[in-house]
């Protein structure tokens, strides 16, 4: 004989509970990273000058963003961000030549969660001007 579930709660605890473990995050009202520049996988013919990122909802204050080339070193030389446009994050590069990077970055939302990611892009061609 299986015990009787017990709904001291009653359904509507129950329901929301499933309603928000069903929920993707972005509904829960966290920003997600919606665009980059360059893009995940990109292959470029020349490098950028900077990698921008663009979020779903504002961020409260600059974040940490790292691109690093298959050797591990690093090429950011500034993080710019602006309460003026706060779902926008840019870090200006020294100029990366040919070869592979990973972007790393790590926001704070104006909800205060805290949230990362990466991804990828190539340069085939030459330095930026």
């Amino acid at each position: 004989m299986q015990p009787a579930l017990n709904l001291r709660w009653g359904p509507g605890a129950l329901l929301a509970c499933l309603v928000l473990g069903l929920a993707p995050a972005g509904a829960l009202g966290h920003s997600e990273l919606v665009g980059s520049t360059p893009t995940n996988g990109a292959r470029l013919t020349a490098a950028p000058s900077s990698v921008v990122l663009r979020f779903s909802e504002p961020l409260r204050r600059a974040s940490l963003v790292s691109v690093t080339d298959a050797r591990g070193r690093q090429w950011v030389k500034a993080v710019r961000f602006t309460p003026r446009r706060p779902r926008i994050v840019r870090a200006v590069l020294r100029a990366p030549g040919r070869g592979s990077y990973r972007v790393a970055w790590a926001v704070v939302a104006a909800d205060g969660f805290p949230q990362g990611g990466g991804f990828t892009f190539r340069v085939t061609g030459r330095k930026c001007g």
